[in-house]
């Protein structure tokens, strides 16, 4: 019985204590990064199979195997339930200050007790934009309107809804549109109609400012098909992640600049009256030389390959490319989601933007979650992710 109870203890202690590391140091490679995501978001699981394996290693002990493998085991699941128990508390305390109501039911099972939301209806690869004779899609996601024989007078499902133009991140190297699906879904079911558009990827044919003026026409084309999609063209609000992130800001806080390039979207309203990045860069020099392990990524090539050079001979470019150069008076309602274990794009790009925006009172918004990791959204029913829904319901409902 001691053997089967400290196998099962070393079974669990070895990959549990390994996976629990990651959860509280850098990762030394992209793979391993990614797997510290999904320690941190899943954490609640680790502590859960360290507890077995303490209550194995705990009960090989009292039964006198006191034996440096009993000992050595007990105390790597110890180390697991600790460094895994880290994110849950700090989730539970910034969702205390944060007013917002945790679910263990659906963190553990996906299972939502919400109010009932709207069907929503999925219109895929609509060609928005033809840049270059290259055709740019977006795909739809349509809260479902009733029939016209279910209208009440006072049905607001008649009403014209918002939009919610999404933009994908990676590197702006890679990436596809509606990588996020299920978020875009949610984004609908509350109400909003949600574009998630692709861009050029950057590459030697096609580097910035490429993606912004795709960006824009995202823009344009959603106001100027409001109407068939039953869209207010006075109400759209932009989300990007990571270098959709960049993107997204950039596209806000230049909407009304005088632009020294041209596109066909230039000389038309691209304004929105909201913007959230989740985890996107906001000061593009600062980036080149603020960088995590070049073996989980690495920064400078990337920023190399979308701008044509270095911050020493394309100055020009990372000023018209940062954020934080073109912050104003008219820039709109910002909100920031960040975690303080990014290792791609540091917590800093928000921290120096934020003096900015307060100095041209912009309102706006930052949920720090300290346990984060760059991509913590991919778990959409973890604890980063009910928090910042809540916090995106609240910014939207605000704005739009």
């Amino acid at each position: 019985m001691r053997k089967v109870l400290l196998a099962i203890c070393w079974l669990l202690a070895a990959p549990g204590a390994f996976l629990g590391a990651l959860i509280v140091l850098p990762a030394p490679s992209h793979d391993l990064w990614l797997a510290a995501v999904g320690a941190s978001e899943w954490s609640v699981w680790l502590v859960l199979a360290g507890a077995v394996g303490l209550l194995c290693g705990g009960a090989a002990l009292l039964m006198k195997s006191r034996s440096a493998p009993a000992r050595i085991g007990f105390a790597l699941n110890l180390l697991t339930v600790a460094c895994a128990a880290m994110p849950v508390v700090e989730a539970f305390s910034v969702a205390s200050r944060e007013g917002v109501s945790l679910s263990w039911e659906r963190y553990l099972f996906g299972i939502e007790r919400a109010a009932a939301r709207i069907p929503v209806d999925v219109q895929r690869d609509v060609e928005f934009a033809r840049p270059v004779g290259r055709p740019l899609r977006l795909d739809v996601y349509q809260p479902r309107r009733p029939a016209t024989g279910e209208r009440q007078a006072n049905d607001r499902a008649f009403a014209l809804l918002p939009a919610v133009i999404v933009i994908h991140g990676g590197s702006w190297s890679s990436g596809v549109k509606s990588d996020f699906a299920r978020y875009d879904r949610w984004l609908a079911e509350g109400g909003r109609v949600v574009f998630d558009a692709e861009y050029r990827l950057a590459d030697d044919a096609h580097r910035f400012p490429a993606q912004l003026f795709d960006v824009r026409c995202a823009i344009v084309w959603v106001k100027s098909h409001a109407a068939q999609y039953g869209v207010d063209p006075e109400r759209v609000a932009l989300l990007g992640r990571s270098a959709g992130g960049q993107l997204a800001l950039l596209a806000a806080y230049t909407a009304h600049e005088p632009s020294s390039q041209t596109d066909s979207c230039d000389a038309q309203d691209t304004s929105v009256r909201a913007v959230i990045s989740f985890y996107g860069p906001t000061d593009l020099v600062w980036d080149y030389t603020h960088t995590g392990r070049p073996d989980v990524i690495d920064t400078p090539r990337k920023l190399e390959n979308f701008l044509g050079g270095s911050p020493a001979n394309a100055s020009q470019t990372y000023a018209a490319a940062s954020p934080i150069e073109h912050v104003s008076a008219q820039s709109p309602p910002t909100l920031f989601l960040h975690g303080g274990h990014d290792q791609l794009v540091l917590t800093g790009n928000v921290e120096r933007i934020i003096p900015k925006l307060a100095a041209a009172r912009v309102s706006y918004t930052y949920l720090y979650l300290p346990w984060a990791s760059h991509g913590f959204d991919y778990n959409f029913n973890g604890w980063g992710s009910q928090i910042a829904q809540d916090k995106i319901n609240k910014f939207l409902d605000a704005y739009l």
